[in-house]
């Protein structure tokens, strides 16, 4: 179970690698109709160990059936930052108390991407840059640069993405 680990990281580092080389030289995102509750469920198993360390819950309401046209290398990356920011603010509720909640909605032809949490929520003085380069943060170690990559690959897939501050507290990422 431990090389297999190894070796899924290994190949999800490589990927990363190959994913930011092609979005900084700006090459063509090649399309490919995928399975949105697969790449979740993908995202999900990469930090499993976090989630079950922190004694998350964790629910993904999505229709197995939603298929959309993406570049799953990229996309994955997006949803994994989201899902590591939220498991980032679940730090500070007692083990068993946090939740992550992904959800997708499709109407008319769009399909909407939820990724929220019961965290803290952002500050209201960072939500008005949150999706710029190098913004500041509430998190020390962060270098800005997660949530502004987040953006400018859903750009790149001609999408948008938008924080919502939820009314219960914690934070709503849509897509």
């Amino acid at each position: 179970d431990m090389l297999t680990g190894i070796l899924r990281n290994n190949r999800h580092a490589g990927n990363i690698v190959k994913t930011l080389r092609g979005i900084f030289m700006d090459s063509p995102s090649i399309f490919t109709r995928t399975n949105l509750l697969e790449l979740v469920q993908s995202v999900v198993q990469l930090a499993q160990s976090d989630i079950h360390k922190r004694g998350v819950r964790l629910s993904v309401e999505i229709d197995p059936f939603i298929e959309v046209d993406l570049y799953a290398n990229e996309m994955f990356q997006v949803l994994l930052n989201l899902l590591n920011n939220a498991l980032q603010a679940l730090v500070e509720k007692p083990i068993g108390q946090g939740s992550v909640r992904f959800a997708a909605q499709l109407g008319d032809g769009i399909v909407t991407l939820l990724v929220s949490d019961n965290g803290p929520g952002i500050e209201a003085a960072v939500q008005a840059q949150l999706f710029s380069l190098f913004a500041s943060s509430n998190k020390p170690e962060s270098m800005g640069l997660g949530l502004w990559l987040c953006a400018y690959i859903v750009q790149r897939h001609r999408g948008k993405i938008w924080y919502e501050e939820m009314v219960e507290g914690g934070a709503r990422f849509m897509i």
